[in-house]
């Protein structure tokens, strides 16, 4: 690779984390295709940024967006504990995190309270209140962007990235097996695979899997908790299409992965 054009990389991630610095708004999208372009090692202004990093990691597999999240609120507990509720305002997905859990690479959450919560970044904290709205210069990792939510419980993966991942982490959950009454009589007796950890890093978690999630088929098989690596991989499987049926609140749905 040219020198120039590293030398170009290098000022791009430098004005970024300028930007970063001084604001939790996110700077203009052009300095994103900069800071993935090059392949070489991770500058001393990038690695300042990545908080949560991914080992062996180069400077092309990451980069900066602006993004809106709004906290829709927050359930603390006694403990300092509990989880707060975001939602990307890009496609209104939303997710729990804990205190511990990253927002993005560079966006960490330090506290929760019945009020809102504390962001924690390179360059110090944010408070962010129940029902309000945070704009800020994500960093995310390419495994971060594999998978893309579309709505009605749709979703796009890239199928070598999800294999990229199952190759380093694995499936990234641990489960337990549970047998009960199904949620209708037609259905009857039934076997339900309850997620009891997941791996932020591991294929299951870039499917937008969770703990607590309750998996009951893969393609219309029944599953069991044997069978978390059978789902993961088949999520790497380009040009096919992967359905998976949970179970919400007692009702069961089908979340439709299109492998590309």
């Amino acid at each position: 690779m040219k020198t120039s054009r590293n030398a170009f990389v290098v000022s791009a991630l430098l004005a970024l984390a300028a930007c970063a610095s001084t604001s939790l708004v996110g700077c203009s999208g052009s300095a994103e295709d900069s800071a993935s372009s090059s392949g070489s090692a991770l500058s001393s202004a990038l690695s300042a940024q990545v908080l949560h990093a991914v080992p062996n990691a180069v400077a092309s597999d990451y980069h900066f967006t602006t993004q809106t999240f709004r906290l829709f609120g927050t359930t603390p507990n006694a403990d300092g504990g509990g989880f707060a509720t975001f939602a990307d305002k890009s496609n209104w997905s939303t997710r729990h995190v804990a205190v511990g859990d990253w927002l993005s690479r560079n966006y960490q959450v330090a506290s929760i309270t019945k009020s809102g919560v504390t962001l924690r970044s390179a360059t110090g904290t944010t408070s962010l209140k129940s029902g309000k709205e945070t704009t800020i210069n994500a960093l995310y990792h390419r495994f971060d962007t594999a998978s893309s939510y579309q709505g009605k419980n749709v979703w796009t993966v890239d199928g070598k990235t999800f294999a990229d991942i199952h190759t380093q982490f694995g499936a990234g959950a641990t489960a337990d097996e549970r047998t009960g009454t199904g949620p209708t009589a037609a259905i009857g007796t039934m076997t339900t695979v309850v997620l009891t950890s997941v791996d932020t890093d591991g294929v299951l978690a870039h499917a937008g899997l969770q703990e607590g999630s309750v998996l009951v088929a893969l393609n219309g098989t029944q599953l069991h908790k044997g069978d978390l690596d059978t789902v993961a991989t088949a999520l790497t499987k380009s040009g096919t299409t992967v359905s998976l049926t949970v179970s919400e609140h007692g009702a069961q749905h089908t979340v439709t992965y299109n492998v590309d």
